[in-house]
């Protein structure tokens, strides 16, 4: 009985290599495909190097003057962040929203003003709402929402 054990053991045992022989193989020749690949599109890369170069001299002779708005959105989130400093003051600044969520603020908005919710804001782009002073805010991302919280949605 040991003896059928220790066969078995050996049988698995080289089947287990072979397996790991095999895959092994095949690995080494898929690294070789991507390797291959990488240094031919290196070449691709210096190839079009000079025809870049000669657009960008195109472009500098054609063009006197080129405008060009950069944003750095972590600026934008710290002027976003800091705002919240000024509360109680005249000055407010208003978040960038889609136009779906821009939907929602504004209709949520108008139930403020009718005083069926106590307030609605947003933070990080997200819409949000609260019915009572004290109570739990509510996120809303659709339309649909705002309708199964039993309020009314401006028309677009």
């Amino acid at each position: 009985m040991i003896a059928a054990f220790d066969e078995l053991e050996r049988r698995v045992t080289q089947s287990l290599l072979r397996d790991l022989h095999e895959f092994r193989a095949c690995l080494s020749a898929e690294i070789e495909k991507l390797s291959d690949r990488v240094k031919d599109l290196e070449r691709h890369v210096e190839e079009k190097d000079g025809t870049i170069d000669q657009l960008s001299d195109n472009l500098r002779q054609s063009r006197e003057e080129v405008a060009a708005l950069q944003i750095r959105s972590s600026v934008r989130d710290q002027i976003w962040t800091r705002r919240l400093e000024l509360r109680g003051r005249e000055l407010f600044i208003s978040e960038s929203l889609t136009k779906l969520r821009s939907l929602i603020f504004r209709s949520l908005l108008a139930t403020k003003r009718e005083k069926r919710i106590y307030t609605v804001y947003t933070r990080g782009g997200l819409v949000f709402f609260k019915e009572k002073q004290h109570g739990v805010s509510t996120r809303v991302n659709t339309l649909q929402k705002v309708r199964e919280s039993g309020l009314v949605v401006l028309d677009r």
